[in-house]
């Protein structure tokens, strides 16, 4: 699957990172995990629904969704800074994302743990 990803690894690298791999530097490379990092992602939410027919529709979406929502600057704005060595509960991050959502025309956002 991760093959028909190749004219959107970049787009992926910088909007859907494999964090807990990442190099301290905050370089993204491939050598990270990132591929088996959204085969998993492929595989426990992209598979299982009928509105995608294959990784690569299920990754442009996303990909599409990030370039709509700025979700990195909607976070950052609530304070909560993606990077291996921090965590938040989900609260704080939800919170995060539904301030945010106010500076957006649109408001769609959920969150939901399985």
């Amino acid at each position: 699957p991760v093959e028909q990803l190749k004219y959107i690894q970049h787009d992926l690298l910088e909007k859907w990172p494999n964090l807990r791999n990442a190099e301290k530097s905050g370089k993204r490379c491939f050598n990270n995990g990132a591929e088996f990092f959204w085969a998993q992602n492929w595989c426990e939410h992209g598979s299982v629904t009928k509105k995608f027919k294959n990784p690569a529709d299920y990754f442009t979406e996303a990909v599409d969704i990030a370039n709509k929502w700025d979700l990195k600057s909607i976070l950052k704005r609530g304070q909560i800074i993606p990077h291996v060595a921090n965590t938040y509960t989900f609260k704080q991050i939800e919170d995060a994302v539904q301030a945010g959502g106010r500076y957006q025309k649109e408001k769609f956002f959920s969150i939901h743990c399985s």
